[in-house]
Order: C-alpha cells, then structure tokens, then sequence
C-alpha cells in the first residue's frame, strides 16, 4: 500500500518496502521498524518530483524551527548545516555569521555552494571546526540517530550550540490518514521533546530547549484542510488499506489549493515539530 500511495500522490517509485511496525519507547520516540531509509535512487526522484516539491517547500522564513534557531547565532558564527538542501537556512543568519552546507544528495537538485557530502565524511575531514551545528528535518530521515548526532557533535566546538528539529507525534501530520510522507522509506521516526531531550542527554549535552512548534501559515496550506475534513486515525494505526480513505484523501487533496483561497487555513493548531536547543560541554559556547 505504501508503493502504491508514493506513486499515487507524487509519481514515485520507493522501492521495495518491507512491511514497518510502530514502535514506541519508554523515552517518547516512535519509530519503524524494519526501516530502509530512502536510498539515492529514491531521493533523486523526490527531488526530480514537481509535485513533492510544490508541496514540501516554502520561503525561510515561514519555517518555525529556522525561526526558532537563528534567534542563538550571533554575527561572527561559524555555522555548519547538515542536510541543508538547497541552504534556504542560510538566507536568514545575521550578517557576519558564516554558514556551510552539506546534503548527501546535493546533486540531485543542483544546488550550488551545497557540499554533497555526509555529516561523517564532514566531521573527518575538517573536524571540530563550528560554534553552531543545524539540523533541520533530518534525524527523521536516517535509520541510525546516534550515528548522527555523533557525527554532528564532531564537528562541534567545544561550548558551541547543536540544534535538531524533527517531526512531532501527535500532531496535525501524525493524524492524518494514509499520510505516506510520514512513513518509510521517507520518514523512519517521529519525535517529541521528550525524545531529543533524552538523546542530547545520552551524549553528554546540557539542554537549553526542548519544545514544540506550532504549524506556519505555509505548513497549515498544506494540512489545514487535509486534518479539517479527513477521518483522525488512531497514533497507533495511521495508515489503513481502504478505497474509501483512498478517495477521501484523494478528494480533499484536490480541494485543497481552492479552499485555501476561499477560505484561509485557519489559525496555528496542532504543533507540527519539535526543536531541541543543547550545548556541547567545554569552552566558552555561543550565545544562549
């Protein structure tokens, strides 16, 4: 079923997808498993996607979590972001503060100044060198989260400020029918403040913040409506194998861009992300 919903809604082929299970851990995090995170086949088309991309961007502005994370760099920042995309980030840092970067499949989309390299590969070759390392939408991306915060955390100052945003449960998104883009291969976990707090503690960080984000005006374009008339589905059971739901979702989804316009997407509902703020011990750190 969810082959047939990538091809459906976006035109693309995941690959084979071994039937997931939700789990949930004592700590808040709810994942997969088995999980194959997107290979670069899968990312190349997601990007080549003119439907996925319609849906999935907005200006920086209208993103909660960069909002959320520039209020902490100061002008003179050295800054690192991992899994950047296209470095829409980068736009909003004060001037004097400098930024790199880097996404394994920065190729895919012709992104120029993008390294096309991994946080590992990264952290190797130019080690501890940022007062502040970024990473917006990623951690739900990879099959191992410790692996990346290690990788991200070496390329950390001493003292300097980590950011991570992810995806939240239970919100808008996580009620939402059928919704394949909070699945495999493409989302393999869904968290909660709880969740990252308890990561950044497991790896030594003091935590600053740990909080939810309410939905943007650009994120409510593209749920409001989909939440607003859909069935809600259990947090345990979202995704249903039923024609009915299919054409449902289907339905509203092509309502969508004209209910918007006629009507608006409603006020901030549902917090839509969660954003951890956390400090790596030693030296004299980065603004709080």
């Amino acid at each position: 079923m969810l082959r047939g919903l990538w091809r459906a809604c976006f035109g693309i082929d995941p690959g084979p997808i071994e039937s997931p299970t939700l789990f949930e851990c004592d700590c808040g995090l709810r994942f997969f498993h088995p999980a194959r995170a997107g290979d670069a086949d899968f990312y190349r088309a997601t990007y080549a996607s003119r439907r996925f991309r319609a849906w999935m961007t907005a200006p920086a502005s209208d993103h909660a979590d960069f909002l959320a994370a520039v209020a902490h760099i100061r002008p003179g920042d050295t800054v690192l972001d991992v899994g950047g995309h296209a470095g829409a980030f980068a736009t909003l840092l004060p001037a004097g503060a400098r930024c790199t970067v880097i996404d394994p499949y920065a190729d895919h989309y012709d992104a120029g100044g993008v390294l096309c390299e991994s946080a590992a590969a990264h952290a190797a070759r130019v080690g501890p060198a940022y007062d502040v390392v970024t990473g917006f939408q990623v951690i739900e991306h990879v099959e191992q989260p410790q692996a990346l915060l290690r990788d991200m955390l070496a390329c950390l100052k001493p003292g300097g400020l980590l950011v991570l945003a992810g995806p939240s449960w239970p919100s808008q998104l996580t009620e939402l029918p059928n919704m394949v883009v909070n699945a495999p291969p493409h989302h393999l976990s869904w968290w909660s403040p709880r969740a990252l707090a308890g990561l950044a503690e497991r790896h030594g960080l003091v935590v600053l913040e740990a909080r939810n984000l309410t939905g943007t005006a650009a994120l409510r374009r593209v749920y409001f409506w989909l939440h607003r008339l859909l069935p809600k589905m259990p947090v345990d059971a979202p995704f249903r194998a039923a024609w009915s739901l299919h054409v449902r979702l289907a339905l509203v989804g092509l309502a969508q861009p004209l209910l918007n316009r006629l009507l608006g997407v409603g006020p901030p509902g549902l917090f839509t992300d969660c954003f951890l703020l956390a400090r790596k011990p030693g030296g004299t750190g980065a603004a709080d």
